[in-house]
């Protein structure tokens, strides 16, 4: 149950990013960064998310020392964060009783 509550977290995060589409830098939306420090802050054993954390952490860092450009820290970010969460789910699943 925690983890598909941290789905729908992570789910919400992504679409506030998504909505802030006329940001010029995701890194500089406060609200996202209030949004991870409570997610982690909730899930204080979850490695996986707390990785998932830091290479945002580290994709902003490369963005402003200009080492990679925006579109690809997203693009890698959001892949990373797709394959997590279908784990997730995967993971709900074969805990789910069957019927």
């Amino acid at each position: 149950m925690k983890q598909i509550a941290l789905f729908l977290s992570l789910a919400l995060l992504a679409a506030g990013t998504a909505w802030a589409a006329e940001e010029k830098n995701h890194c500089h939306n406060e609200a996202t960064w209030a949004g991870w420090h409570q997610l982690l802050a909730d899930n204080q054993d979850d490695d996986e998310l707390h990785g998932l954390y830091a290479m945002r952490r580290g994709l902003c860092g490369m963005v402003e020392a200009g080492t990679i450009e925006e579109e690809r820290a997203t693009r890698i970010f959001e892949d990373a964060r797709e394959r997590l969460t279908a784990k997730w789910i995967e993971e709900n699943m074969r805990r789910k009783p069957m019927l």
